[in-house]
């Protein structure tokens, strides 16, 4: 099996991220919206690479101490190597460097193999966001962790 290596987003990865996010989330996310999180201090974005190609990332913010993950997207044909897990190990080297005391994130209630991930690194549930996801409409389970 190829190495995978897990790195900050670069300029160049944009176009990979904006696919993945495409083929993961139906394209919340283009090209240009990537670049623009680059251009912020309090964006951060891992990105995992097998043979220099992205197959899966991480984005979250920071303020304040605290975190907010945006999205974690790997492409399915990527899935259950442990990739997720390499990339929240990665955001938690982060989030300890940079004093974070907490990191927050909504995810499907009916994604249950990210909640079984996240529970796996000390995430409790916190509350439900009625309708918070289209296409279809979902709740999304709210889920924090405290450092």
């Amino acid at each position: 099996m190829a190495e995978i290596k897990i790195s900050l987003m670069l300029k160049s990865d944009a176009c990979q991220l904006a696919e993945i996010d495409r083929v993961v989330f139906g394209g919340t996310f283009k090209a240009e919206d990537f670049l623009n999180y680059l251009e912020s201090p309090i964006y951060y974005f891992n990105v995992a690479k097998i043979d220099e190609k992205a197959v899966g990332y991480i984005g979250y913010m920071i303020i304040a101490g605290e975190c907010d993950i945006i999205n974690v997207g790997i492409l399915p044909e990527h899935r259950g190597i442990g990739i997720g897990n390499m990339l929240m190990d990665a955001m938690i080297d982060e989030l300890v460097k940079s004093k974070a005391t907490c990191v927050h994130l909504e995810v499907r209630k009916s994604n249950y193999r990210a909640i079984s991930l996240y529970e796996k690194y000390g995430f409790k549930a916190t509350g439900v966001s009625k309708n918070h996801y289209k296409e279809p409409t979902e709740d999304a389970l709210r889920m924090s962790k405290i450092f």
